[in-house]
């Protein structure tokens, strides 16, 4: 009934593989154990090697999600907080990751009072991190006025105006009308 033997497949027989579960990075297996402070440190490790920033954004991004962010801020070494900082003092100004930082460098000057002579390295960065973002904030100002004033500029140029010209050849008075643009 049945054959025996072995039978060597077709090219349409369909063929299963085996599907392997994808390796995991090492702060998204931190995050699954639900350790937000060990991923927040593997990230910015894979971050620093594969020079890619957005891998910290995303984790950011991912700890605030599971309103996790505070407790991976907190209780942090001299060491690990100046990395953090510094990562901020370098990205904050970028439109992109703006959103997230401004919230991270909220909760940072929440959690730890830069005032106390802990650390002169950290106390600099905050420094420098509080002089970038009130940089960025007068630049936003500035760009909001030179808007306003372009919008200005645009609405007056976009409404039509009757003009009198008087034509010194033909000696007629003649209106004409300056279109918009």
């Amino acid at each position: 009934m049945y054959n025996q033997g072995i039978v060597t497949p077709i090219t349409t027989d369909p063929i299963a593989t085996a599907n392997r579960r994808p390796r995991l990075a090492p702060y998204d297996n931190y995050l699954r154990k639900f350790r937000a402070s060990a991923a927040l440190d593997a990230a910015f490790t894979s971050a620093l090697k594969r020079r890619q920033p957005e891998i910290v954004l995303a984790l950011f991004k991912e700890l605030s999600r599971r309103r996790m962010l505070k407790q991976a801020l907190a209780g942090r070494d001299d060491l690990s907080l100046l990395k953090i900082l510094r990562y901020l003092q370098k990205h904050i100004a970028q439109t992109t990751y703006m959103p997230v930082l401004i919230e991270v460098a909220h909760l940072i000057s929440y959690l730890y009072d830069f005032s106390l002579p802990s650390s002169d390295k950290t106390n600099k960065a905050m420094e420098k991190l509080q002089k970038t973002i009130h940089d960025e904030l007068q630049l936003q100002s500035e760009l909001m006025k030179t808007k306003g004033a372009i919008e200005i500029i645009l609405a007056a140029a976009s409404t039509s105006t009757l003009v009198q010209t008087n034509s010194p050849i033909s000696n007629n008075n003649s209106n004409t009308v300056i279109s918009s643009l």
